[in-house]
């Protein structure tokens, strides 16, 4: 039981840890791509890129939610699992 409870806890937070990561990511494309003028992406994640709109400059955004979300089951995944590989290796 503690083991499943283990698990569990650690998939739970693999889950936060990945919806934290794709967001710093996406957040960093916004702010690159607002600074620079240039376009930016993230392959699979976004696209962002700056326009110029009555003298100010608009960002476009193109997300991609199945992208997003399969990163974050990744990250997620490879937060579970990796654990107990490498506590087995040393164990």
């Amino acid at each position: 039981m503690i083991n499943g409870l283990r698990v569990l806890t650690r998939a739970i937070t693999g889950l936060i840890v990945g919806v934290c990561v794709v967001f710093i990511g996406v957040i960093g494309t916004v702010m690159l791509s607002f600074f620079t003028s240039t376009a930016v992406g993230i392959p699979g994640l976004t696209r962002v890129w700056a326009t110029d709109e009555n003298g100010a400059t608009a960002l476009n955004i193109d997300p991609s939610f199945v992208g997003m979300g399969i990163a974050v089951l990744v990250v997620a995944a490879l937060y579970t699992v990796l654990p107990a590989v490498t506590t087995r290796r040393h164990a």
